[in-house]
């Protein structure tokens, strides 16, 4: 329980810091490896050492006061740092290094997975070309907000004056016990859609054509790579887990 205590309020900074690692490498494994074990020398309250690529912490100068009653600070060669050093230099970890350094997250592909179940729902079945326009839509609607700014509001700091803010939200991330600031951003925007809604509109009404073909006869009957067998035939030789070739 105390070893736990010591080390917990290190999980996130750890965290905060292999991030900073994978950004500031320049996709370089020797130095993603110096910046990354530097943490070790941190967490005791050692901010400069002997080193080839980074030899100093890039942070500016921390309190003591703030050191002693935040960080928490351990002492080298005891078990709370011994653990931690157990996973910084783990074998697996070393081991992926060269396909982490690249900086490749997946936030920015989770968000547009779920931008495009609101236009292709998993409960409805669309078929080839319904899937591929409704796609296409969102990937559009994905590239028309990627640099959406942090959304602003006035708030009244006094009876006369007004301030512009940037906004936020408290949130509590899944699998964690506290709350965190998360930054909100500007609404999307689906005013491109206007020139393809009058563009479908013209083709409707006969007044615009096109040389779009359907995708559909050109799809197998089955998406197996085996040819489709007599239903009887397998039905002989299913296996049962209680009799053999018996439904």
């Amino acid at each position: 329980m105390k070893l736990s205590k010591q080390i917990s309020p290190w999980v996130d900074k750890i965290g905060l810091h292999f991030w900073w690692c994978v950004k500031t490498c320049d996709s370089k494994v020797d130095l993603f490896h110096e910046k990354w074990f530097s943490l070790l020398y941190h967490i005791c309250n050692k901010h400069e050492w002997d080193g080839n690529l980074y030899c100093k912490c890039a942070h500016t100068r921390i309190a003591e006061e703030r050191e002693d009653k935040q960080y928490l600070l351990l002492i080298q060669d005891t078990p709370p740092f011994t653990n931690i050093e157990k996973i910084v230099k783990s074998k697996q970890l070393t081991k992926d290094i060269p396909h982490l350094i690249h900086g490749c997250h997946t936030g920015a592909l989770e968000t547009f997975h779920s931008l495009a179940l609101k236009y292709r729902t998993k409960r409805i079945h669309f078929g080839m070309d319904g899937m591929e326009a409704r796609t296409k839509l969102a990937a559009l609607t994905n590239n028309n907000n990627t640099e959406r700014l942090q959304a602003r509001v006035r708030v009244s700091r006094s009876n006369t004056e007004e301030v512009e803010t940037k906004r936020t939200k408290l949130y509590v991330p899944k699998g964690r016990n506290r709350w965190i600031v998360r930054n909100v951003y500007e609404k999307y925007s689906v005013d491109f859609m206007s020139e393809i809604i009058e563009d479908v509109l013209k083709i409707a009404g006969g007044k615009l054509t096109h040389d779009w073909q359907s995708r559909t006869p050109l799809l197998p009957p089955n998406i197996a790579n085996l040819k489709r067998p007599n239903k009887d035939e397998i039905k002989q030789l299913k296996i049962n887990r209680f009799h053999y070739g018996k439904n």
